[in-house]
């Protein structure tokens, strides 16, 4: 005969009470009740939740355990022992009341193992007593909680206060907040100070370094778990667990923690609080690389890095993108649309070898001296002003509901005034990113000499830069023997190529060092026109001619109109 279970469901909510004997003082209750009522043990662990706001049952397993009980998963007749009833709820008195009746009703004996006591939806109706002493557990509890609460909101407000007044410790670091969520993983707080951790540092400039070269999260990822010890509780998720995954490589290059800032809340006022992490980035830095990360390159294959294709930027002039494909050894490139979506033909366009593409597109870029002229209004101090206005609104609002002399209606003024902030503050961030956009030259240093092997990771930063220097480029087949190439930059130029089987071609009053195109096997051509269609070049040389013929034989009136 298959044993009852007995279900130690055992919380804790704080290092602290990790740390000491919690853990080890419940599993010795519940092993004990289980060999005097001869139960099979099942242990239920919820480590670091609260039981204030009821999120062991949202986020942990006592949930779980009410939700397999209903769905008959779990035996109605099994005991579930906990220490005392606070560690099941520590949440206002009727929520807590109504989940300690829920296990009742369901059939649940429930054991606490401080005072020794059984309840069972009889035991409860036949001794109201024992009614009476839950709720009275659960209200101390639920008070305790709430002064406890108050006291690290009060201690947080105090730290807050000392930091926005210059406090320091006596190393120069802030002091840490600890009640305020954990840390970055960063920064080192076992001291009390909030200072550079002297690992993982390093590794956070790393990461910054990798994506402004081009290098996409994934990638990211790989390299630091193949090289580096990855931070605790780096993922929630199984599979990334103590890992370093492409999500937390994403959120910490868009976190503004990155910049030094910390977001705090206390009793509904958001604080922000600049210089309280170790800086990995200036605040420009930090724009700068929110408008890299907005460019978004598409994943690169695994095996070879084709620097125009997923810059979006390389089509046909079709208008459907060029895509690269690897055959024999080499990039080669072909367009991915098709002329008639209702016929379903394809562009007609010949693929063609990469690499003197590649090459020709980085020279002309390399050379080009690129300065983006477009002028943009700045709304940035316009928008902080309103931003900080509205934040004082918010904080005197808040001030009025602390002291009790708020007037109705105040709370929902409050919620909108929030939401306004928020949408203020998004505006902001958007309006300083354009701004680090604009003012940003594309600095292009001299290009690796081993770039052109397709599997060179320098790749990447040349296929960024290529990205970012550029509007547009634009594919042509011309007369099926070779290809036109329009070059749009942002500062509004254009520059044209061709290549046909075996040369490529750039019309020479559009380059600078005429010397380094050479040196790459690039003919400059006087007249480029000639290239692209041969019998349209020569009809209009003799038309130009005729012009010059029937202008030297016109007579002094006829020039001056007289």
């Amino acid at each position: 005969m298959e044993k009852r279970k007995l279900y130690s469901y055992i919380r804790w909510s704080s290092d602290k009470q990790a740390k000491g004997s919690s853990l080890q003082r419940q599993l010795e209750t519940a092993r004990r009740v289980a060999h005097e009522n001869s139960l099979e043990l099942v242990e239920i662990i919820d480590a670091g939740l609260s039981a204030f706001k009821s999120k062991h049952l949202e986020h942990g397993n006592l949930g779980a355990f009410i939700a397999a009980v209903k769905a008959g998963q779990i035996a109605n007749d099994s005991w579930l022992t906990v220490e005392s009833l606070d560690r099941i709820s520590r949440d206002e008195i009727l929520k807590a009341q109504r989940l300690f009746m829920e296990l009742l009703e369901l059939g649940i004996t429930i054991y606490t193992g401080m005072d020794n006591r059984i309840y069972t939806k009889t035991s409860v109706t036949d001794n109201p007593m024992e009614l009476m002493l839950s709720i009275m557990t659960f209200s101390r509890a639920n008070q305790e909680s709430m002064v406890k609460s108050q006291r690290q909101k009060s201690a947080a407000q105090l730290k807050i206060d000392k930091f926005k007044a210059g406090g320091r410790a006596d190393n120069g670091y802030p002091f840490a907040i600890r009640s305020s969520g954990a840390s970055v993983f960063w920064s080192d707080v076992s001291d009390g100070t909030v200072k550079p951790h002297q690992y993982y540092f390093p590794i956070a400039k790393l990461i910054v370094s990798l994506r402004l070269k081009g290098w996409g999260y994934v990638r990211i990822a790989k390299h630091l778990n193949e090289n580096f010890t990855p931070p605790k509780g780096t993922a929630k998720r199984k599979y990334f667990k103590d890992m370093w995954s492409p999500k937390l490589v994403c959120n910490f290059l868009q976190s503004r923690t990155l910049m030094g800032e910390k977001s705090i809340r206390v009793d509904g006022v958001e604080h922000i609080l600049k210089d309280y992490y170790p800086q990995v980035m200036t605040e420009s830095e930090f724009y700068g690389l929110q408008s890299v990360i907005n460019r978004k390159l598409t994943n690169e294959p695994r095996d070879y890095i084709p620097l125009l294709s997923g810059i979006r930027r390389f089509k046909c002039v079709c208008g459907a993108p060029m895509v690269a494909f690897y055959q024999y050894d080499k990039i080669r490139y072909r367009c991915d649309g098709m002329k008639s979506l209702d016929k379903r033909m394809h562009c007609g366009a010949k693929s063609f070898n990469g690499a003197a593409i590649e090459n020709a597109i980085v020279q002309i870029c390399a050379d080009k001296i690129f300065k983006d002229i477009k002028h943009h209004a700045s709304n940035v101090d316009a928008i902080q002003a309103e931003l900080n206005d509205t934040q004082k609104k918010y904080k005197r609002g808040m001030d009025m509901i602390l002291e009790d002399n708020a007037p109705s209606g105040l709370n929902i003024m409050l919620v909108e005034i929030e939401k306004k902030i928020e949408v203020l503050q998004r505006q902001l961030n958007e309006e300083l990113v354009k701004d680090t956009e604009v003012d940003t030259s594309v600095s292009w240093d001299a290009v690796p000499e081993n770039y052109k092997d397709v599997s060179n990771i320098e790749r990447l930063e040349i296929k960024q830069k290529i990205q970012a220097s550029t509007l547009s480029i634009i594919c042509k087949t011309a007369k099926a023997k070779g290809h036109l190439f329009d070059i749009t930059f942002k500062d509004g130029d254009l520059i044209r190529f061709y290549c046909d089987k075996k040369v490529v071609h750039v019309d020479y009053k559009s380059i600078n060092n005429a010397a380094a195109m050479r040196a790459e096997d690039i003919v400059l051509h006087n007249h480029f026109d000639i290239l692209i269609d041969k019998d349209k070049f020569i009809e209009r040389v003799q038309m130009e001619h005729k012009i010059a013929k029937l202008l030297k034989e016109r007579t002094l009136e006829d020039l001056f109109d007289i």
